[in-house]
C-alpha cells in the first residue's frame, strides 16, 4: 500500500482545474478497520464567468465489487486446476 500524495488526491486536482475519472483510493480508519475501496470521479467547479472556483468530486464504494470480482476469479483458477492440484489444496 502506498500512501497518496496530498497534492494527487482527486479533490486536490479537481481544484487545479483537472478532471479525475474513476481514480481509486483505499481507505482505512479505526471505524473501518478493513478498509473501503473508493472509486472517485470529479472535476472543477467553474462560475459563470468561466473562473475556477473550486472542485466536486464524488466518491464511489466499489468494495463488495471488487471481493466479488477476486472471488470469481480465484473460483475460476481452482475450477481449472489440474485434479492433481486441487486435491493437494484441499488437503491442507
Amino acid at each position: 500500500m502506498t500512501l497518496y500524495p496530498p497534492n494527487e488526491l482527486p479533490l486536490v486536482r479537481a481544484m487545479r482545474g483537472e478532471s479525475v475519472d474513476a481514480v481509486e483510493v483505499f481507505i482505512r480508519n479505526a471505524k473501518v478497520p478493513d478498509g473501503r475501496l473508493l472509486s472517485i470521479t470529479g472535476g472543477p467547479l467553474r462560475g459563470g464567468d468561466g473562473a475556477l472556483q473550486g472542485g466536486v468530486i464524488v466518491f464511489h464504494d466499489t468494495t463488495l465489487q471488487k471481493r466479488a470480482q477476486e472471488a470469481l476469479v480465484q473460483a475460476k483458477e481452482e475450477r481449472c486446476a489440474p485434479p492433481s492440484l486441487r486435491i493437494n489444496s484441499y488437503l491442507r
